[in-house]
């Protein structure tokens, strides 16, 4: 997250839009919400009004059952348990180590998988340090309380990705709001943009993680069977087309996703039904003037 708040400019376009906005609240915990009045309670006794409220306060989300209207337990629901952990190593400590120096290339992606867990990393923060995430798998049962608005696999590559895409989706729908009568339509229509990228997303990440997890046995040989097949080439440029979609398929259609376009298609479908309600909802509106004779006296 840091690399795309520095390096590729999401940082400057945020403070360049930020002044658009009437005020901040910094370090306020929100300690409750009402849907129906449109209010969140903050933890000294302050209640803001608003007219939508965004929830995204991560996978413990306090808006959740005001969302879903019921309390989620995490010991009721079905899943596996993961461990997923991240971790920081300055690259010059690993420079200095001749069997880990070849980890510095900023080029290459680094993976690990074994019986039941993975490990990849790479170079973040201009190339100053080397992330890590392990992620061990064991065989008890537990529920996963995912993000505020989806969870994913601990570890996951494309979390930050989607929200992101939450964030640019949301924004680029609700600049077409002529009135706020037509909240309810658009957030209808974020949920119908969102899920199935989101869903898609899910379990795509729930398949490489069962792949690159797989326990010894006929799943792990397949699994290295294909990633063979695929080193084979040593680069994706000489692949043949079979194997390449194979491989690399799921994956670029995933990365090749374009949140404000699919907004686009959407409001070309329903551009004209929108700006058709508001003109006569401003018809409905306008007051005609009544001339009253004069009174000569």
């Amino acid at each position: 997250m840091t690399k795309i708040l520095s390096q590729w400019g999401l940082g400057p376009a945020l403070a360049k839009i930020s002044h658009k906005c009437t005020s901040f609240k910094m370090r306020n915990e929100v300690t409750g919400a009402d849907p129906i009045e449109g209010t969140v309670t903050l933890r000294g006794g302050d209640v803001v009004k608003a007219d939508v409220i965004v929830a995204a306060d991560g996978h413990d989300s306090i808006m959740r059952p005001l969302v879903t209207g019921e309390e989620e337990s995490v010991d009721e629901l079905p899943g596996q348990r993961y461990l997923s952990l991240a971790f920081q190593v300055p690259t010059d400590a690993l420079r200095e180590d001749e069997e880990l120096a070849s980890l510095t290339d900023p080029l290459v992606w680094y993976l690990w998988v074994g019986d039941g867990y993975i490990f990849h990393g790479n170079l973040v923060v201009g190339e100053q340090d080397f992330t890590d995430i392990e992620t061990p798998k064991t065989r008890k049962k537990r529920g996963r309380k995912g993000e505020a608005g989806h969870p994913l696999v601990p570890g996951s590559r494309h979390s930050t990705a989607l929200s992101i895409e939450d964030a640019q989706t949301l924004g680029r729908l609700f600049s077409h709001i002529q009135h706020k009568s037509q909240l309810p339509q658009f957030l209808n229509a974020y949920e119908e943009i969102r899920q199935p990228r989101v869903s898609a997303t899910q379990e795509y990440e729930q398949r490489q993680f069962g792949m690159f997890s797989a326990p010894a046995g006929p799943p792990m040989i397949q699994r290295d069977a294909m990633m063979r097949a695929a080193l084979a080439y040593e680069d994706w440029e000489h692949m043949d087309e079979d194997t390449f979609k194979m491989v690399w398929g799921n994956e670029l259609a995933l990365m090749g996703h374009d949140a404000g376009e699919q907004v686009d298609d959407w409001w070309t479908q329903w551009r004209s039904f929108f700006e058709g309600k508001e003109r006569a909802r401003q018809r409905d509106s306008i007051q005609i003037p009544v001339l009253q004779p004069a009174s000569y006296d």
